[in-house]
Formats: C-alpha cells, structure tokens, sequence
C-alpha cells in the first residue's frame, strides 16, 4: 500500500481556488467542492509519473476532472434542470409542480420555439435533453464542447456544427 504525502501549502492553496471557482459558478456548497477535491487529490497522488510534467499540471486536470464529474453526477440526480439566461425552461424538469394553465403556456412556448429550428438545431435540443451529454447553464464553453464532440461523434462537419451554434443562440436571443 502506498503511503500518501500531505498536500503541500501551495498545492492545498490551488486546490482551494480551483473548489471556489466551480462555488461560484454552479452554486454548490464550498464545502463539499473542496473536500471532493482534496479526496481526488489524494487518491491519484500515487498515480504522479515526475517525468510526464509538474505537479500543478496534474493537480489541475485531476481537481478539475473530479469536480467536473461530481457536478455531472449531480446534474443527472436533480433531472438537469434546463435554464438559460432569461428564458426559464424548468417545466422540463419532471420534478416540479406547476399549475395546468402554467405547463399548458409553457408546453406551448416550447412548441412554438421548436417549430423555428431548423432540423439540424432540434438534433441540438435532442442532444441537450437525451441526458447522454453534459450541459450546463454555468458553463456554457464546456457544454457547446460537450455537444460539439457529440456531433462530431455523429459524422457533422465543423461548420454545420457552428452553424447551428450560431442559429440556436440567434432563436433564443430573439425569444428573450
């Protein structure tokens, strides 16, 4: 069994900012963000090869990575609620309550932005709710990454992938 060195005070300082960072901009406890951090630390400390790079590089993308997948994890358990900056699409959420009038309104909003989208772009929408990728309202680069690898995955060329980017954000820019 390999023993664990303490975290050094520059090391415990990255990690902290790191956990802060993902505070502010998922809204997770700080708490919770740097102990998972400081656990993933730790349990890939004996994984370090010196020789593959400084040890701050590796402390970044394991933080990084493990912050990532717990809110991942957390996204998926409270249904991915969906929001966007000033449209509020909760509805899809099966876990809240509104009255009929409310979700018969919004189920026709809904309705009425989908029919707008080109069928590349209802892919898009497709790929969002599927659950299969990460998307998140906070981050919105590492979402558009998410899907953009999803659709790479899927045979689309760069630039219809762009081009549909730029159609969606044009449709909901105009909605608001």
């Amino acid at each position: 069994m390999k023993r664990h060195r303490k975290p050094l005070p520059e090391e415990l300082k990255m990690i902290r900012k790191i956990a802060w960072s993902y505070s502010r901009s998922t809204g997770l406890e700080y708490d919770e963000l740097f102990s998972e951090a400081c656990l993933a630390y730790l349990e890939s400390l004996g994984h370090y090869d010196p020789s593959k790079g400084k040890i701050s590089t590796y402390l970044h993308h394991v933080v990084n990575n493990s912050l990532n997948n717990l809110i991942y994890k957390n996204n998926r358990k409270n249904n991915r609620e969906i929001i966007t900056e000033d449209k509020d699409f909760d509805f899809l959420a099966s876990d809240i309550s509104h009255n009929p009038e409310q979700m018969m309104i919004a189920e026709e909003n809904w309705a009425e932005l989908c029919m707008q989208l080109s069928p590349e772009a209802m892919m898009v929408v497709e790929i969002m709710n599927s659950g299969d990728v990460y998307v998140s309202a906070n981050k919105k680069q590492v979402s558009r990454r998410h899907i953009s690898n999803a659709l790479k995955d899927a045979g689309w060329k760069q630039s219809t992938i762009w081009r549909t980017f730029r159609e969606i954000k044009r449709l909901v820019a105009a909605t608001a």
